[in-house]
C-alpha cells in the first residue's frame, strides 16, 4: 500500500511534490499514476516525488516511474526523484533508471534544479 502527500512548493508554488511512503506495488501503482495524471491535466509540468519514506518499489513500480517520467517529457515538463536511498536507489540503479531519472539528495536540490532551468516555451 502506498500513501502520499502532495503539496505546492517552489517559489511561485507551480513545482508539485509528493511525498511518498510505504510501497510502491501492482496494487498502488494504478492510484499513484491516476492521482499524477490528474495534476498533468490541471497543467502541472514540474513533479518531484520524494521517496525518502518509500520503503518498498516493484518492476510496476518502476514501469510507473518510467511513465510519468515520459508522459513528463512529452508535456515538456521534468520529473524529478528526490531522497532516494537504501533498497530503493539499488533496484533503481541494478536497472540502470538512475541513467534516465533525475535523483537529486534533497527537495531543496530538486527544487533549485527547476528553478534554474527555463520552462518550456519560455
Amino acid at each position: 500500500m502506498i500513501d502520499y502527500r502532495q503539496q505546492e512548493i517552489g517559489p511561485h508554488q507551480d513545482i508539485l511534490l509528493i511525498e511518498l511512503s510505504g510501497q510502491l506495488d501492482a496494487g498502488a501503482c494504478d492510484s499513484l499514476f491516476a492521482a499524477i495524471d490528474a495534476e498533468l491535466n490541471e497543467g502541472r509540468h514540474q513533479l518531484i516525488l520524494d521517496c525518502d519514506r518509500l520503503q518498498f518499489i516493484s518492476s510496476i513500480g518502476l514501469g510507473v516511474l518510467v511513465r510519468v517520467h515520459t508522459k513528463m517529457k512529452q508535456l515538456g515538463g521534468g520529473l524529478k526523484l528526490s531522497r532516494v536511498h537504501g533498497m530503493i536507489r539499488e533496484v533503481i540503479e541494478l536497472v540502470m533508471l538512475d541513467h534516465v531519472l533525475q535523483i537529486y539528495p534533497t527537495i531543496e536540490a530538486a527544487t533549485d534544479d527547476f528553478c534554474r532551468k527555463p520552462k518550456a516555451g519560455s
